[in-house]
Formats: structure tokens, sequence, C-alpha cells
């Protein structure tokens, strides 16, 4: 995003115990209040978590779903792409809602993010005097958009429905929901996006790849082989195992 301290997408304070998170995915069961997160940091549950060289994963099994998701940011472009994989291992199809919350950092100095919504994306601008003022913050979903709103006061995740409420909040927040139906003992694959650009024409074509699994697929193993073939020339021994590479 050209300058992760000077040019904040979300507030992030460097406390893993304090800070309340300003990125999640909720899964809910439709119907329900019943809901938990494909990440820790909300609902309590446990998960194991792996980070490699440009990625991190999070999995989470549930009595009757489990979960894998998949963060990675690629080599050339600013856009993030969390990668969630939904595997039904119960006897009965579910019918999920996804939302994805991502809270919008207010840079200092300026008091008013604009918010508005297009055919596939959330987008923010706040028109900063500086060189990242024309800069244009997205995000969108593979899944498609049936519901949103953009004012963080307005948000839980227990709601039934999203407000779809565009504007200047006094909260600037994102949040995108989308429909999920899954027979048992089947799988689906929703792809997240979160970046910022100058271009509308490369935002598009950012948005565009995450609804084609194969390429989001083949782009996650691209990063994944560029850091492979710098750190596996790198090879250390000593007397104990555990500390080799």
């Amino acid at each position: 995003n050209k300058n992760s301290r000077e040019n904040r997408l979300t507030p992030w304070y460097c406390d893993w115990v304090t800070d309340v998170p300003s990125e999640v995915i909720y899964i809910r069961f439709k119907g329900e209040n019943r809901y938990f997160t494909a990440a820790p940091g909300i609902d309590g549950g446990n998960y194991i978590v792996r980070h490699g060289c440009g990625w991190s994963s999070f999995m989470r099994k549930g009595e009757e779903l489990e979960t894998e998701l998949t963060v990675f940011v690629p080599l050339e472009e600013p856009v993030k792409y969390p990668l969630l994989t939904i595997s039904n291992t119960s006897a009965s199809p579910l019918e999920l809602e996804l939302m994805y919350y991502v809270k919008i950092q207010e840079p200092q100095g300026v008091n008013k993010v604009i918010c508005t919504k297009d055919d596939s994306s959330l987008l923010f601008n706040c028109f900063r005097l500086d060189a990242f003022g024309a800069l244009t913050t997205f995000m969108g979903c593979s899944g498609g958009i049936e519901e949103f709103t953009c004012d963080n006061r307005e948000f839980y995740p227990e709601m039934p429905s999203l407000t779809g409420k565009e504007g200047v909040p006094e909260e600037p927040c994102g949040v995108i929901k989308t429909r999920a139906f899954i027979d048992a003992g089947k799988s689906l694959q929703i792809t997240f996006s979160l970046g910022q650009t100058f271009e509308d024409g490369l935002r598009d074509r950012l948005l565009s790849r995450a609804v084609m699994p194969d390429k989001i697929l083949a782009e996650l193993n691209s990063v994944q082989n560029y850091w492979s073939g710098i750190f596996d020339c790198i090879q250390v021994a000593t007397p104990d195992e555990a500390f080799n590479i």
C-alpha cells in the first residue's frame, strides 16, 4: 500500500493482547445466532495457525464445518487475498452467511472517509493532500455482495441484515455479506480482496482474479515458490537440531 506506516488501511497498534481485530471473517449459520470466525481473536475457538514465507493459514475444526483461511499478498500487486475454504463434514446440507469486516483507518488530520459501492466492491476515499490522496481502498468478494454497510456503529455479527449505508460515516468500516450453500461432504472456496490502487483498471483486474480459483492458487504458488527459491539456499547447522533450518 506504498507506506504501511503513513498510509495504513486498517488500525494496528502492535499489541496482540489489547488490540481489537480490525479485519474479521465471520461465518454464521443461516437463520441462527451461531457464528464463529475464520481466524482466532473473537470467538475463543481452537485453531491451528501456520506461518510460511509470504503466507499464513488458520485452520479450525468444528462439529459440522472445517475451515482453512490462507492469507497472502501477490509479489507485485497492491492487494491482499484472504482465501477461505469451507468443508461441510456433517450429514446434511448447510446454508451459511459469510461476512467480511474491515475497520478502515482514518488518516491523521482527515476527518472524512467517503464510502461508496460499485458493482463488485466497496470503495473508500479520503482525498488527503499528500502522495496518498489519490489512492482508492477497495474490498470485494468472489461470491458477490448481497448486503453491505460502511458504518461501524451499525454492525454486529448477530444482526439479521445489513443496512446498505454509504456516504461519510462517523466510524467508517466495510462489511460485505455473501451466502454459501454447501452439500454434505462437499467443500467451497471463497476469495476476499483488500487492496488500494490509483487506477480503476488495475482494481478491476485484481477483483476479477478473485473469482477465478485457478488464478488465485497459481498466484499463491508463485509467492511460495519465490520465497522457497531464496530461503532454500540457506542451510544452518547447530549442535541442537531444533535450531537448524
